[in-house]
């Protein structure tokens, strides 16, 4: 797939995609599934070497010193808490600055799986077309990532932290039906 495959399938220009290739410039929270869906790739494997994607290894540690990181554009950390990706699944913590959102508001991401997640500090909205939740320290939430959601931590003054599951097992791919019924 070229650059400009890709920078179309995500809705941002070439040149765009290849600053945040390159490191020059960070992705939106938004822009993150799609760039991995893009790529055919998990959003984990976004955060792995060569060498993790690869399998060879069928131990894998990660150091403390060495974490698996991806800083967004919006002032979102993921953290991702596996030493290596783990096929189907994703696991991660995200860390939201004072009022960091996902994308702008009124932009809603959706992508297959589904999400589980935790609140560990702070606070979270995830916002759905039909209604908006709020997550408090302690509260969890599953649901299905296809529907349209928009994460923010709503305090000016307080991070906010989570720890998600994102499963892709038995996910149609948008445009994709599900297979017929036996």
């Amino acid at each position: 797939m070229t650059l400009q495959q890709v920078a179309s399938a995500v809705g941002i220009s070439a040149s765009a995609l290849s600053q945040i290739e390159r490191g020059v410039s960070l992705p939106s929270v938004q822009r993150l599934p799609l760039i991995a869906q893009a790529l055919g790739a998990r959003l984990g494997e976004l955060f792995a070497s060569e060498d993790e994607i690869s399998g060879s290894e069928q131990i894998v540690v990660r150091r403390a010193s060495d974490p698996a990181l991806m800083s967004m554009s919006s002032g979102v950390t993921y953290r991702r808490l596996t030493a290596a990706p783990i096929p189907d699944i994703d696991l991660f913590e995200s860390i939201w600055e004072p009022l960091a959102a996902s994308g702008q508001p009124g932009e809603f991401m959706s992508h297959p799986g589904f999400e589980g997640g935790t609140v560990s500090q702070g606070t979270l909205e995830l916002r759905f077309r039909d209604r908006t939740v709020t997550l408090d320290e302690g509260d969890s939430i599953t649901f299905d990532s296809a529907l349209p959601h928009h994460l923010s931590n709503p305090s000016p003054h307080r991070f906010a932290t989570a720890t998600w599951v994102l499963h892709r097992h038995g996910a149609i791919p948008p445009g994709h039906s599900a297979p017929p019924p036996d």
